[in-house]
């Protein structure tokens, strides 16, 4: 069985191309678990509509796409602003798939950036085929604040995406996941408590050496009082732990 993911947008004819390309048996579409605005919503709830409608569709007694069985448009919401977050949910979804011994594709012309990034790194991350569908035309539509924002009505060519040689970065998921606990740690050797390591020379470099990194990468922040370090984890460091998942979950099915 085929199944092709995709992300929920106002461009359905990018979503139908995709179809075409791909020849699924099951379609999933990515939902976002919260629209910009209430009008947003009823737009893309139109479109989703739509490319059911289409898809489903016949033509003289036959129809359009039979070799799809399933469009799952109400499963999966994830954060379309979280690249992240939306990369584990990803990577779930696509192991889920695999599980049941399906192959899987995904097309990141839908949906806005930040989803198609995550959707990219996390077809990478797992070796999935990618393709793009670039607009054949473009409409303009008033949005709420009357200003003009242009959308695809028609689809020119598809593109295959190269694979490209990416790892995700060795940090310690182990500090990060130790102070999502607490809300800081007032000394490295209060740390090292925390992670059950002991108190010698060796792992205090360690663990500094590693807290250098987390902070440049802006995971945690560190301030030093009087003669002890601060040490308490950033947004930004507790939305990667995500990522702990994502590693875990992608040396699983490469395993498979």
């Amino acid at each position: 069985m085929r199944t092709l993911i995709v992300a929920q947008g106002l461009e359905y004819e990018r979503i139908l191309a995709a179809v075409n390309i791909h020849s699924p048996n099951k379609v999933i579409m990515l939902r976002s678990k919260k629209d910009v605005t209430p009008e947003l919503s009823q737009q893309i709830e139109k479109h989703i509509s739509r490319v059911k409608e289409y898809i489903f569709s016949e033509r003289n007694g036959l129809r359009l796409f039979p070799f799809i069985r399933e469009v799952d448009a109400d499963s999966h919401h994830i954060d379309f602003f979280d690249i992240p977050s939306a990369m584990a949910e990803i990577v779930s979804i696509i192991k889920n798939e695999i599980a049941q011994k399906n192959q899987v594709s995904v097309d990141i012309s839908s949906g806005n950036k930040v989803v198609a990034i995550a959707l990219f790194l996390a077809s990478q991350l797992l070796d999935i085929p990618i393709t793009y569908c670039t607009a054949g035309k473009y409409a303009s539509m008033n949005n709420t604040y009357d200003s003009l924002k242009q959308i695809a009505f028609s689809v020119q060519k598809s593109l295959n995406l190269q694979k490209l040689p990416l790892s995700l970065m060795p940090v310690s998921w182990d500090i990060l996941k130790r102070l999502s606990q607490v809300d800081e740690i007032g000394s490295m050797s209060e740390l090292l408590l925390l992670m059950k390591r002991e108190k010698n020379k060796s792992n205090l470099i360690t663990i500094s050496r590693q807290l250098e990194l987390l902070s440049n990468l802006g995971y945690i922040s560190q301030a030093f009082k009087g003669r002890g370090k601060r040490v308490r984890i950033t947004d930004s460091g507790k939305s990667v732990i995500n990522l702990m998942r994502v590693i875990e979950e992608s040396k699983a099915v490469l395993s498979l």
